[in-house]
């Protein structure tokens, strides 16, 4: 990557679902000093890429292939570009299979070349390593999981939503839907896999979803989606310990109506703490002190279903992806009291569901 100083704008890539003429993978332009986006139209051809992850070390974006049927069989996908450092533009690695249907989630572990995704509809987990050019090698490890929750619909069966590398690397975190419960694994691919260290329930009813640790590693913050709330954990970087300290409510004081949590975002500072709500249509801002969660305020997400969020780089901007509305959003952020307002920047993108940053040369 290139040093900041160098950096004169930003290419914005938003992953899509396949519906409603969404062709792919879409681009934006950043530009930090005017606070502006101006679109650059579909960027890539690309089915349900509907999550985002850059290799830090390289330029190279991944996407998943959110889809049950992969080559004949039950499974999804992953694909690799190269991007031009210049001009942004996207150029087809490869793609390999996720061994599990319906791969939502994507983390890149750039220290040891690995990259981890969770498969929603497969109910498992997988490890695939990266290549010396950034392209995608089969996967390494797959660790089914077993078991269901309480609502009958939505949780079935195990639906893994999220999965991401402690802070010192040395554990892998994965937050299952369907079971209500947060797995932390220890790695070990010299014996062909992971073993679990530490596993912890959540209340009954929860859908952990999307989490966040703060940067000492010691709290871990998770959005529920299906009862709208964030749990607060501790957690034992040595052990894998979590023990749960606090849930709140995301949703605005009053509201009654459907709702589910989306994304959740934690400030560098660790002093804001942010969750997404599809139906209520809102950001949810909470104040953080000594790891704990006060609320602080709910701020329209100037559109319909807001699935995820992310912030520009510095912070002071925050860009909605509302599904709903087919439009990415712009909002304002104070970094001193973490309020947000809108811009009046807004680009329309069909279904848009993932935000990825990438810094231009000059």
């Amino acid at each position: 990557m290139v040093s900041r100083d160098m950096i004169q704008k930003y290419v914005l890539y938003i992953g899509t679902y396949s519906v409603r003429g969404s062709r792919g993978i879409y681009g934006c332009i950043f530009e930090p000093r005017t606070g502006s986006l101006q679109p650059l139209g579909w960027m890539a051809e690309a089915v349900n890429p509907s999550f985002l992850a850059l290799n830090e070390s390289q330029p190279i974006l991944y996407s998943v292939r959110e889809v049950d049927n992969y080559l004949g069989k039950h499974m999804g996908a992953i694909d690799a570009y190269r991007i031009d450092t210049r001009s942004g533009a996207l150029e087809p690695l490869n793609e390999v299979t996720t061994l599990g249907a319906g791969p939502c989630y994507l983390s890149v572990d750039a220290r040891r070349d690995l990259l981890f995704t969770a498969n929603y509809a497969g109910g498992s987990i997988a490890a695939i390593p990266l290549q010396n050019d950034g392209s995608l090698g089969e996967p390494i490890m797959v660790a089914q999981h077993q078991g269901s929750g309480c609502h009958p619909d939505r949780q079935n069966k195990p639906h893994p939503h999220a999965v991401a590398l402690s802070r010192d690397g040395s554990l892998l975190i994965v937050a299952d839907l369907g079971m209500d419960q947060i797995l932390v694994y220890r790695l070990c691919f010299s014996k062909g896999g992971a073993s679990l260290a530490h596993v912890v329930k959540l209340h009954d009813g929860a859908g952990p979803r999307h989490f966040v640790m703060n940067h000492p590693g010691n709290h871990l913050y998770i959005a529920n989606e299906i009862d709208s709330t964030v749990t607060v954990f501790s957690f034992e970087q040595e052990s894998g310990i979590l023990r749960a300290l606090q849930t709140l409510s995301t949703l605005p004081p009053g509201y009654l109506g459907p709702s589910d949590a989306a994304e959740i975002w934690l400030s560098d500072d660790d002093r804001f703490l942010y969750v997404s709500n599809r139906g209520a249509d809102t950001l949810a801002s909470f104040a953080v002190h000594r790891g704990l969660l006060t609320p602080s305020a709910s701020y329209a997400a100037s559109g319909s279903n807001p699935i995820t969020f992310a912030s520009t780089p510095g912070e002071e901007y925050m860009v909605v992806a509302n599904q709903g509305s087919d439009q990415v959003t712009l909002l304002r952020r104070d970094r001193i009291v973490g309020a947000l307002e809108p811009t009046g920047w807004s680009v329309r993108v069909p279904a848009p569901s993932s935000l990825a940053f990438f810094p231009l040369e000059r």
